[in-house]
């Protein structure tokens, strides 16, 4: 006889066979090597730890399940030792870690994964276990731990270095990232790094107040090195980018607010050299050459693409936008220019109506230049964009209806331009950001602007608007007090607001939002003919 197994039978019998397979698992799990156990307790010793974070770091517990310790499954052996401080403190209701960082962690034969970043580390030294200290790092002889793969000490805003040589200690690095710390007074650090580094692929080295000129290296090619960043040192001189041509398999490339006024052949330079690179960061540069005609420069693999804040960088047309790719297929991969950012620089002239063959942008910036015209209807084939920003410019004419096609807009900046005519009623599909300010634009706003699902900004302000302020406004998502701020974005969207930069002006004075600008919540609407008086209910802005 077939017996019938009703729906809270099945339940019951799943939960059993999970709780038999969650003991069987359980039973095989190791116990925390003796070993680890003592060497991550003298790890600690230096570790000033004000909010108790690191409490369960004791021998009356299992080092392997300590607060940011992973071992290994059989061997009982540390392999993970992550600290920052978004995981051992997800809600930054405590204080953060501070102390020294003793690298006798290293002698953790097993350990690939190390992530001390967010604290606020001051220095790093090595103390063997009977306290004797050892503050010339690169006299330390201790084991090194071969299978390190992953180091990642950035953000600790005052940890400072003398040198880099402790770096030998670890030469199976594939990831370092020292953003933030000071390395002011290291010399030779981009050679001493690649020659003790040679399996590198990402290097990060961010407001880290490099202020020596990068020497020429005359060795070899690093061809393993695929990420670089060097953004945000302002002291950092180089008169030329030949350097580059060592490691010729770069993908990304960050010289971000490095001065480069005196590369007279940058692009050419990159072209040449770097025919790989995905992404290309060089925004606050002082860049100021133009663009010449190559046409052999083809950039076929970008995809990101930042030139903004060079503010003297000449671009008569965009026709050098045709040396980066559409669409193209190398090697099996996909690769199309997504992402340009040329805002804040001396662009000048009509845009071209040729932006079909662009499909697979996500974000537009052209804002702050002297570019004039109508706004192109081409632009309704970038049917992927999330973001567009043309603020700041002489465009004139309406806003064309084709842009509707543009289903997925997330920020539309198109403030400080001479556009006229009514907002199309279209602008209720922008989920998040809208900024018309200081145009022409005349006649009612528009009610589908109620249908905003996720709003942070809606700057109408400085037009000649009339009519009355549409009663529905206060039931835009994310205004009144009751709405929490769960705007529910792509990573894409959030990253695409995170680099997105604002004027605001309040109480007379412009204020700039960048990446704060999650937190805001405004809605604009000054300076113009509205007859229906302040609606009580936008009083409940939260």
């Amino acid at each position: 006889m077939m017996v019938k197994c009703t729906p809270p039978t099945i339940i019951f019998l799943l939960c059993f066979l999970c709780n038999q397979s969650l003991c069987t698992t359980n039973s095989n799990v190791a116990a925390c090597s003796a070993k680890d156990r003592q060497l991550l307790l003298h790890f600690k010793k230096t570790i000033v730890d004000p909010s108790h974070l690191l409490s369960s770091w004791s021998t009356e517990e299992d080092c392997c399940r300590w607060i940011g310790v992973q071992c290994h499954n059989t061997m009982g052996r540390v392999t993970k030792l992550n600290l920052t401080r978004s995981s051992i403190d997800p809600n930054y209701t405590a204080e953060p870690l501070t102390g020294e960082i003793n690298l006798c962690v290293l002698e953790l034969e097993f350990l690939n994964y190390l992530d001390l970043s967010d604290n606020i580390f001051t220095s790093i030294h090595y103390s063997e276990h009977d306290g004797q200290r050892n503050q010339n790092l690169s006299q330390v002889t201790t084991p090194h731990s071969s299978d390190l793969r992953h180091l990642d000490c950035s953000y600790n805003l005052y940890l400072q270095m003398d040198n880099l040589r402790w770096l030998s200690l670890v030469p199976s690095l594939k990831y370092l990232d020292l953003s933030f710390s000071n390395l002011s007074i290291v010399t030779n650090w981009l050679e001493s790094i690649t020659t003790m580094l040679p399996a590198v692929t990402e290097l990060r080295l961010s407001f880290c107040e490099l202020r020596h000129q990068i020497p020429s290296i005359q060795d070899a090619n690093f061809t393993s090195l695929t990420v670089l960043d060097l953004s945000y040192n302002y002291y950092l001189q180089m008169d030329n980018l030949r350097w580059l041509s060592h490691f010729p398999s770069l993908k990304n490339l960050d010289l971000s607010d490095i001065d480069l006024s005196n590369v007279t052949d940058w692009f050419q330079s990159l072209a040449t050299m770097l025919p790989s690179v995905t992404e290309l960061r060089l925004s606050f540069c002082k860049l100021k050459h133009e663009i010449p005609s190559i046409q052999s420069a083809n950039f076929t693999s970008l995809m990101v693409l930042d030139l903004s804040y060079n503010y003297y960088l000449q671009m008569d047309n965009l026709r050098w936008l045709s040396y980066f790719p559409f669409c193209d297929t190398i090697n099996g991969s996909v690769y199309f220019l997504a992402y340009l950012d040329i805002s804040h620089n001396l662009l000048s002239g009509e845009l071209s109506d040729c932006w079909m063959k662009w499909q697979q942008l996500s974000y537009l910036n052209l804002g702050g230049n002297n570019l004039t015209g109508k706004i192109p209807h081409s632009m309704n084939s970038l049917s992927l964009l999330k973001g567009l920003c043309l603020q700041r410019n002489n465009f004139y004419g309406y806003v064309p209806v084709s842009l509707q096609n543009c289903k997925n807009l997330v920020l539309l900046d198109l403030g400080e331009n001479n556009l006229s005519g009514s907002i199309p009623s279209w602008i209720g599909q922008v989920t998040t950001v809208i900024r018309l300010r200081a145009n022409q634009f005349t006649g009612n706003i528009p009610s589908e602007i109620c249908q905003i699902s996720s709003l942070i900004m809606l700057d109408l302000a400085e037009n000649r608007l009339f009519g009355p302020i549409p009663q529905c406004l206060h039931n835009i998502s994310f205004i009144s007090k009751e709405s929490s701020f769960n705007p529910g974005l792509t990573a894409f969207s959030s990253y695409i607001l995170y680099e997105y930069s604002v004027i605001v002006l309040n109480k007379r004075q412009e204020r700039e939002y960048k990446e704060n600008l999650q937190f805001m919540r405004l809605i604009d609407l000054s300076s113009n003919n509205l007859s229906r008086t302040i609606l009580l209910e936008l009083f409940g802005l939260s």
